[in-house]
């Protein structure tokens, strides 16, 4: 699973591998929900969230 969090939203992702044993590209994208900042329930996604800004991540 991937939490993706935004000021604005945030947005869980499950992702499919065939393997952990070794790094490969073939990952598939299987579900998302996010809830929108203020809104009172979570939303089904059918699409993974888009790349933004790259920052060095949280301590």
């Amino acid at each position: 699973m991937i939490l993706d969090v935004q000021r604005e939203r945030t947005q869980a992702e499950w992702w499919f591998v065939d393997t952990i044993e070794e790094r490969r590209a073939d990952e598939r994208f299987a579900r998302a929900v996010a809830v929108e900042r203020g809104a009172p329930a979570l939303a089904v996604r059918d699409a993974p969230s888009q790349a933004g800004p790259t920052r060095a991540p949280a301590p």
